[in-house]
């Protein structure tokens, strides 16, 4: 914005100077042709003809001056000079954020300049903090150049962590570059080296691993380890971890076992199946299910055989989990299958629960109190008697007056600065305050009679279940998805002893058959990655 503002302001100036001597000059002549009462026409017509034409030639000479800048890194480059090529490019900036380019020049080239800036620093050994967030904008604005994010992933695979802007370029880059297999095997390993089971990153690894029939046994490995650290079970997932245990890594055995336990046999995993079952051969069933217990401790509630409710959503959803014995003791977490049949805790009245609020409120506001009190109290006492100091010193001799307002400016701003600390909290407060005003209160329960007594049946009790999330608007952003393409998707929220799940779901049915149905045919589609039956609620 300076650079604008600068042209312009150069731009006037200029316009108003060779103008005025034009005008001058041919004022004469205007004034015994057209007169007094026209006279103002041709200066108009002058002044902007200036003003044009200037601009055009400014755009002209900054055009040549980066030109020949960047011309000249380009040889410094291919001499392996990196220092000097980087004093050109540095140059060619100053002269692009300089009064030379009008705002209209200054878009049209921005693209093709920072094209030539995001290479060059790609290419260097070290990237600075401002030469990283030049590469990030322009590939925030250009997704689609391979050879830049090629380039931009090789190098940011080797650093420990990556920020939320640049996980958020990645993702921008997989979508940009779906059909390029380098960028995908990059951005898989990036989402590994970050240990990411995001929706994003799933569908990533699947992709590549369907792309590529042979992948190298470190990223295997990673892989198989990333997905068993969230104990991630369907048919992609049970290939991967037969890879894994091929390749010596005894963990995956536990992957094994769930799968040959929890998956449903189906065309496409009969294969797998077979081969996980002749590895678990040796094993009997008390080793099998102490190899399956992660798995179980984070899958859903299945629905028991003795019950006709909808079963209690746990910390993580695992698909395709059979059906228990009737004389085994189902468990879940550590509720077992008597604690569910007990009847849930009434819901607080409405003038409790509000009364619960404000004290929660209260006591949370009190805490960020005391901890501004005790980091900035002192502070603030000290900054109170110093500007009470400078006040007083304020009369003495005018030979100190220009230190004594620049000590009393100093005070003003660290007053303002801790009135500005004041109005945060405040802010946090009410924020806290509306947080807890959009809880939704449980209303009152209502009074039945006996007529009324009779419970209304329920029609289409059954729903199938395909993903589930720790934040909401993962969910969101997934029923999204699915409504673009006609499917009747819904979430809502689950809460289990140790998470809050988001839970995604789709449609309504009146049997579980048909329900089955439905999961199969959106699986073998390629929408969803699994599922299982539950029961319906909204």
């Amino acid at each position: 914005m300076n650079a604008v503002f600068r042209h312009l302001a150069v731009r006037l100036w200029v316009t108003l100077l060779i103008g005025g001597l034009l005008c001058l000059a041919l004022l004469p002549s205007w004034q015994n042709t057209l007169g007094l009462a026209s006279i103002y026409l041709p200066v108009v017509a002058v002044f902007a003809l200036c003003f044009l034409c200037l601009g055009w030639m400014m755009n002209r000479i900054g055009l040549a001056m980066v030109q020949r800048q960047v011309s000249e890194a380009a040889v410094w480059e291919r001499a392996g000079m990196s220092l000097e090529a980087e004093n050109a490019f540095e140059r060619a900036k100053a002269v692009y954020d300089g009064f030379w380019l009008s705002p209209l020049q200054r878009s049209r080239s921005a693209e093709w300049l920072s094209k030539r800036l995001a290479r060059f620093y790609l290419a260097q050994a070290t990237l600075g903090r401002k030469d990283h967030a030049m590469v990030l904008s322009y590939l925030g604005a250009h997704p689609e150049d391979e050879a830049v994010a090629v380039a931009w992933l090789e190098a940011a695979i080797g650093r420990e962590r990556h920020s939320p802007q640049e996980q958020e370029i990645a993702a921008r880059m997989g979508d940009a570059l779906e059909a390029n297999d380098q960028v995908q095997r990059l951005l898989m390993q990036l989402y590994l080296s970050d240990r990411r089971v995001d929706f994003e990153a799933l569908q990533t690894y699947r992709r590549v691993w369907q792309q590529h029939g042979r992948l190298p046994d470190s990223i295997i490995r990673s892989l198989s380890g990333v997905l068993l650290s969230e104990s991630i079970i369907n048919d992609w997932a049970l290939a991967v971890y037969l890879r894994g245990y091929a390749l010596g890594d005894p963990h995956c055995l536990e992957g094994i076992a769930a799968g040959e336990r929890l998956l449903s046999p189906n065309t496409d995993n009969r294969h797998d199946l077979a081969a996980a079952q002749e590895i678990l051969s040796v094993l009997d069933e008390v080793q099998r299910r102490k190899l399956i217990r992660p798995f179980e401790t984070k899958a859903p509630a299945r629905e028991l055989p003795s019950r006709t409710t909808k079963p209690v959503p746990t910390a993580k959803p695992a698909f395709a989990d059979p059906e228990p014995a009737d004389n085994e003791k189902f468990e879940l977490g550590r509720w077992t299958e008597e604690e569910l049949e007990e009847e849930p805790p009434a819901p607080l009245e409405p003038r409790k629960e509000r009364v619960r609020m404000l004290v929660a409120v209260f006591w949370r506001s009190c805490k960020a109190l005391g901890v501004h009190l005790r980091c900035y109290g002192s502070l603030s006492i000290r900054a109170i008697w110093r500007g009470a100091v400078w006040s007083c010193v304020a009369l003495k001799p005018l030979a100190q007056e220009g230190m004594k307002k620049w000590h009393h400016s100093a005070a003003l701003r660290r007053g303002a600065a801790y009135a500005a600390l004041g109005a945060i909290a405040l802010a946090l407060i009410v924020i806290g305050w509306r947080s807890f005003s959009r809880e939704s209160v449980p209303a009152e329960a209502p009074i039945t009679t006996a007529i009324e007594a009779t419970p209304t049946p329920v029609t289409d009790p059954f729903t199938i279940q395909v993903a589930a999330y720790l934040k909401p608007e993962d969910a969101q952003r997934f029923v999204e998805q699915l409504k673009q393409q006609q499917i009747d998707a819904f979430w809502n929220k689950a809460t289990s002893a140790n998470r809050t799940w988001y839970q995604v779901k789709v449609s309504h049915f009146a049997t579980r058959e048909d329900a089955r149905s439905y999961g199969q045919l959106l699986k073998s589609k390629g929408v969803i990655d699994d599922f299982y039956v539950s029961n319906f609620s909204k």
